[in-house]
Protein backbone atom coordinates (compact mmCIF):
# COMPACT_ATOMS: atom_id res chain seq x y z
CA UNK A 1 0.00 0.00 0.00
CA UNK A 2 2.84 2.40 0.82
CA UNK A 3 4.41 1.79 -2.59
CA UNK A 4 1.11 2.60 -4.32
CA UNK A 5 1.21 6.16 -2.96
CA UNK A 6 4.39 7.01 -4.83
CA UNK A 7 2.93 7.10 -8.39
CA UNK A 8 -0.13 8.93 -7.04
CA UNK A 9 2.08 11.64 -5.54
CA UNK A 10 4.02 11.90 -8.80
CA UNK A 11 0.69 12.38 -10.59
CA UNK A 12 -0.26 15.03 -8.03
CA UNK A 13 2.84 16.96 -9.05
CA UNK A 14 3.93 18.11 -5.62
CA UNK A 15 7.62 17.63 -5.03
CA UNK A 16 7.30 18.39 -1.31
CA UNK A 17 4.75 15.58 -0.93
CA UNK A 18 7.10 13.15 -2.71
CA UNK A 19 9.94 14.13 -0.36
CA UNK A 20 7.72 13.55 2.69
CA UNK A 21 6.74 10.17 1.25
CA UNK A 22 10.41 9.22 0.87
CA UNK A 23 11.07 10.12 4.50
CA UNK A 24 8.02 8.18 5.70
CA UNK A 25 8.84 5.17 3.52
CA UNK A 26 12.42 5.11 4.81
CA UNK A 27 11.27 5.19 8.43
CA UNK A 28 8.72 2.45 7.74
CA UNK A 29 11.42 0.30 6.15
CA UNK A 30 13.70 0.74 9.17
CA UNK A 31 10.90 -0.19 11.57
CA UNK A 32 9.99 -3.25 9.48
CA UNK A 33 13.62 -4.37 8.93
CA UNK A 34 13.59 -6.90 11.84
CA UNK A 35 10.43 -8.46 10.43
CA UNK A 36 12.03 -8.75 6.98
CA UNK A 37 15.13 -10.32 8.53
CA UNK A 38 13.01 -12.84 10.43
CA UNK A 39 10.99 -13.75 7.33
CA UNK A 40 14.12 -14.27 5.22
CA UNK A 41 16.52 -15.86 7.70
CA UNK A 42 14.38 -17.40 10.44
CA UNK A 43 11.41 -18.91 8.67
CA UNK A 44 10.69 -22.33 10.17
CA UNK A 45 7.57 -23.13 8.21
CA UNK A 46 5.35 -20.27 9.33
CA UNK A 47 4.24 -19.77 5.72
CA UNK A 48 4.53 -23.43 4.77
CA UNK A 49 0.78 -23.55 4.21
CA UNK A 50 1.09 -21.20 1.18
CA UNK A 51 1.31 -23.32 -2.00
CA UNK A 52 4.03 -22.70 -4.59
CA UNK A 53 3.27 -20.12 -7.25
CA UNK A 54 1.33 -21.48 -10.22
CA UNK A 55 -1.41 -20.38 -12.57
CA UNK A 56 -3.95 -22.33 -10.51
CA UNK A 57 -2.83 -20.63 -7.29
CA UNK A 58 -3.09 -17.19 -8.90
CA UNK A 59 -6.57 -17.90 -10.28
CA UNK A 60 -7.84 -19.34 -7.00
CA UNK A 61 -6.39 -16.49 -4.93
CA UNK A 62 -7.89 -13.80 -7.14
CA UNK A 63 -11.25 -15.58 -7.18
CA UNK A 64 -11.21 -15.92 -3.38
CA UNK A 65 -10.26 -12.26 -3.02
CA UNK A 66 -13.37 -11.34 -4.99
CA UNK A 67 -15.50 -13.65 -2.86
CA UNK A 68 -16.17 -15.87 -5.85
CA UNK A 69 -18.12 -13.00 -7.42
CA UNK A 70 -17.14 -12.96 -11.08
CA UNK A 71 -19.23 -9.86 -11.81
CA UNK A 72 -17.45 -7.88 -9.11
CA UNK A 73 -14.06 -9.09 -10.29
CA UNK A 74 -14.86 -8.21 -13.90
CA UNK A 75 -16.03 -4.73 -12.92
CA UNK A 76 -12.90 -4.21 -10.83
CA UNK A 77 -10.53 -5.24 -13.63
CA UNK A 78 -12.42 -3.06 -16.09
CA UNK A 79 -12.23 -0.23 -13.56
CA UNK A 80 -8.45 -0.52 -13.30
CA UNK A 81 -8.16 -0.31 -17.08
CA UNK A 82 -10.55 2.65 -17.11
CA UNK A 83 -8.57 4.42 -14.39
CA UNK A 84 -5.37 4.01 -16.39
CA UNK A 85 -7.06 5.23 -19.57
CA UNK A 86 -8.58 8.31 -17.90
CA UNK A 87 -5.57 9.24 -15.79
CA UNK A 88 -3.90 11.06 -18.67
CA UNK A 89 -6.61 13.69 -19.04
CA UNK A 90 -8.58 13.82 -15.79
CA UNK A 91 -8.38 16.70 -13.32
CA UNK A 92 -8.48 14.05 -10.57
CA UNK A 93 -5.54 12.21 -12.10
CA UNK A 94 -3.89 11.34 -8.80
CA UNK A 95 -7.03 9.57 -7.53
CA UNK A 96 -7.20 7.40 -10.63
CA UNK A 97 -3.48 6.63 -10.47
CA UNK A 98 -3.78 5.73 -6.79
CA UNK A 99 -6.65 3.31 -7.50
CA UNK A 100 -4.80 1.57 -10.34
CA UNK A 101 -1.50 1.44 -8.44
CA UNK A 102 -3.23 0.19 -5.28
CA UNK A 103 -4.45 -2.85 -7.21
CA UNK A 104 -1.48 -3.59 -9.46
CA UNK A 105 1.58 -2.93 -7.28
CA UNK A 106 0.70 -5.35 -4.43
CA UNK A 107 -0.17 -8.02 -7.02
CA UNK A 108 3.13 -7.55 -8.84
CA UNK A 109 5.12 -7.51 -5.59
CA UNK A 110 3.40 -10.69 -4.39
CA UNK A 111 4.09 -12.38 -7.72
CA UNK A 112 7.75 -11.35 -7.68
CA UNK A 113 8.35 -12.42 -4.08
CA UNK A 114 6.55 -15.72 -4.65
CA UNK A 115 9.10 -16.68 -7.28
CA UNK A 116 11.50 -17.13 -4.36
CA UNK A 117 9.18 -17.58 -1.35
CA UNK A 118 5.50 -18.52 -1.86
CA UNK A 119 3.32 -15.72 -0.48
CA UNK A 120 0.70 -15.29 -3.20
CA UNK A 121 -2.59 -15.93 -1.45
CA UNK A 122 -5.80 -13.99 -0.90
CA UNK A 123 -5.02 -13.55 2.80
CA UNK A 124 -1.93 -11.49 2.03
CA UNK A 125 -3.58 -9.65 -0.87
CA UNK A 126 -6.64 -8.48 1.04
CA UNK A 127 -5.03 -5.01 1.23
CA UNK A 128 -6.12 -4.45 -2.41
CA UNK A 129 -9.81 -5.17 -1.74
CA UNK A 130 -10.77 -1.51 -1.07
CA UNK A 131 -9.05 -0.52 -4.33
CA UNK A 132 -10.93 -3.25 -6.23
CA UNK A 133 -14.17 -1.83 -4.84
CA UNK A 134 -13.19 1.69 -5.90
CA UNK A 135 -12.27 0.44 -9.38
CA UNK A 136 -15.60 -1.35 -9.70
CA UNK A 137 -17.44 1.76 -8.52
CA UNK A 138 -15.65 3.77 -11.20
CA UNK A 139 -17.19 1.56 -13.88
CA UNK A 140 -20.63 1.50 -12.26
CA UNK A 141 -20.84 5.28 -11.95
CA UNK A 142 -19.62 5.88 -15.51
CA UNK A 143 -22.93 4.85 -17.06
CA UNK A 144 -25.24 7.29 -15.28
CA UNK A 145 -27.58 6.82 -12.32
CA UNK A 146 -29.94 4.11 -13.76
CA UNK A 147 -27.06 1.91 -14.87
CA UNK A 148 -25.27 2.46 -11.56
CA UNK A 149 -28.31 1.38 -9.55
CA UNK A 150 -28.89 -1.70 -11.72
CA UNK A 151 -25.25 -2.79 -11.57
CA UNK A 152 -25.13 -2.28 -7.80
CA UNK A 153 -28.23 -4.44 -7.31
CA UNK A 154 -26.76 -7.23 -9.47
CA UNK A 155 -23.47 -7.22 -7.57
CA UNK A 156 -25.25 -7.22 -4.19
CA UNK A 157 -27.53 -10.13 -5.16
CA UNK A 158 -24.55 -12.22 -6.26
CA UNK A 159 -22.60 -11.23 -3.15
CA UNK A 160 -25.48 -12.29 -0.86
CA UNK A 161 -25.64 -15.64 -2.63
CA UNK A 162 -21.94 -16.16 -1.96
CA UNK A 163 -22.45 -15.31 1.69
CA UNK A 164 -25.08 -18.05 1.86
CA UNK A 165 -22.70 -20.50 0.20
CA UNK A 166 -20.11 -19.73 2.87
CA UNK A 167 -22.44 -20.96 5.63
CA UNK A 168 -23.97 -23.92 3.77
CA UNK A 169 -20.99 -25.17 1.74
CA UNK A 170 -18.52 -25.75 4.58
CA UNK A 171 -16.77 -29.12 4.32
CA UNK A 172 -16.48 -30.90 7.67
CA UNK A 173 -12.98 -32.11 8.52
CA UNK A 174 -12.99 -35.25 10.63
CA UNK A 175 -9.46 -35.20 12.05
CA UNK A 176 -10.45 -37.64 14.80
CA UNK A 177 -11.32 -40.28 12.19
CA UNK A 178 -8.17 -39.48 10.17
CA UNK A 179 -5.97 -39.90 13.26
CA UNK A 180 -7.68 -43.16 14.21
CA UNK A 181 -7.26 -44.49 10.67
CA UNK A 182 -3.56 -43.73 10.38
CA UNK A 183 -2.78 -45.09 13.85
CA UNK A 184 -4.67 -48.27 13.04
CA UNK A 185 -2.76 -48.79 9.79
CA UNK A 186 0.70 -47.51 10.73
CA UNK A 187 3.32 -49.69 12.37
CA UNK A 188 6.83 -48.94 13.67
CA UNK A 189 9.02 -47.49 12.24
CA UNK A 190 6.43 -45.71 10.05
CA UNK A 191 6.43 -41.91 10.19
CA UNK A 192 3.34 -39.70 10.38
CA UNK A 193 3.66 -36.32 8.65
CA UNK A 194 1.14 -33.49 8.51
CA UNK A 195 1.05 -31.06 5.59
CA UNK A 196 0.82 -28.09 5.57
CA UNK A 197 2.92 -27.79 8.71
CA UNK A 198 0.49 -25.43 10.46
CA UNK A 199 -2.03 -28.29 10.65
CA UNK A 200 0.23 -30.20 13.07
CA UNK A 201 -1.51 -28.92 16.26
CA UNK A 202 -4.90 -29.92 14.83
CA UNK A 203 -3.84 -33.47 13.92
CA UNK A 204 -1.62 -33.75 16.99
CA UNK A 205 -4.61 -33.19 19.25
CA UNK A 206 -6.03 -36.55 18.15
CA UNK A 207 -2.80 -38.49 17.57
CA UNK A 208 -1.12 -40.35 20.43
CA UNK A 209 2.31 -39.02 19.43
CA UNK A 210 3.14 -35.57 17.95
CA UNK A 211 3.38 -35.79 14.15
CA UNK A 212 6.25 -34.63 12.00
CA UNK A 213 5.81 -31.63 9.73
CA UNK A 214 8.48 -32.32 7.14
CA UNK A 215 10.71 -35.07 5.83
CA UNK A 216 9.70 -38.46 4.47
CA UNK A 217 11.20 -41.59 6.02
CA UNK A 218 13.16 -44.21 4.05
CA UNK A 219 10.40 -46.66 4.88
CA UNK A 220 6.67 -45.90 4.99
CA UNK A 221 5.34 -42.41 5.65
CA UNK A 222 1.72 -41.53 6.36
CA UNK A 223 0.71 -38.00 5.32
CA UNK A 224 -2.41 -36.22 6.56
CA UNK A 225 -3.69 -33.20 4.65
CA UNK A 226 -6.76 -31.34 3.39
CA UNK A 227 -8.68 -32.89 0.52
CA UNK A 228 -8.04 -29.79 -1.62
CA UNK A 229 -4.23 -30.11 -1.38
CA UNK A 230 -3.85 -33.23 -3.55
CA UNK A 231 -1.81 -31.56 -6.30
CA UNK A 232 0.55 -30.05 -3.71
CA UNK A 233 0.96 -33.34 -1.84
CA UNK A 234 1.65 -35.16 -5.09
CA UNK A 235 4.36 -32.65 -6.01
CA UNK A 236 5.80 -32.76 -2.47
CA UNK A 237 6.02 -36.57 -2.53
CA UNK A 238 7.51 -36.78 -6.03
CA UNK A 239 10.02 -34.05 -5.23
CA UNK A 240 11.25 -36.08 -2.25
CA UNK A 241 11.80 -39.16 -4.43
CA UNK A 242 8.81 -41.06 -3.04
CA UNK A 243 5.57 -42.37 -4.48
CA UNK A 244 1.98 -42.48 -3.21
CA UNK A 245 0.95 -46.11 -2.78
CA UNK A 246 -2.49 -45.44 -1.33
CA UNK A 247 -4.82 -42.54 -0.60
CA UNK A 248 -7.59 -43.01 1.95
CA UNK A 249 -10.40 -40.52 2.47
CA UNK A 250 -12.31 -39.41 5.53
CA UNK A 251 -14.59 -36.34 5.56
CA UNK A 252 -12.45 -33.34 4.59
CA UNK A 253 -9.11 -35.09 5.13
CA UNK A 254 -6.87 -37.30 2.98
CA UNK A 255 -4.54 -39.95 4.42
CA UNK A 256 -1.67 -40.99 2.14
CA UNK A 257 0.57 -44.05 2.43
CA UNK A 258 3.90 -43.08 0.89
CA UNK A 259 6.98 -45.19 0.20
CA UNK A 260 10.39 -44.41 -1.21
CA UNK A 261 10.61 -44.83 -4.98
CA UNK A 262 12.97 -47.68 -5.97
CA UNK A 263 16.21 -46.50 -7.51
CA UNK A 264 16.41 -47.26 -11.23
Amino acid sequence: MLAAHYPALIALGRLSAVKRWLVGASLAFLVAAPAFDFAVNNDRGQTGWVPPLSRRVVNESVEALAGGNGVFLGLAMLGVALAVQRSGRSTDRWRLVLTAAWVTIPFLLALGISLFKPLFTDRYLIVVLPALSLAGALVVTSGGRPAAVAATVVVLVIALQRVGDWYTGFVEQDWRAAAALVERRAAPPDTIVVQPAWLAPVAGYYLKEPPETDGLSPGTTWILSFIDRRAEIDAYVRGAGHTIEERLEVPGVDVYRVVRRPRS
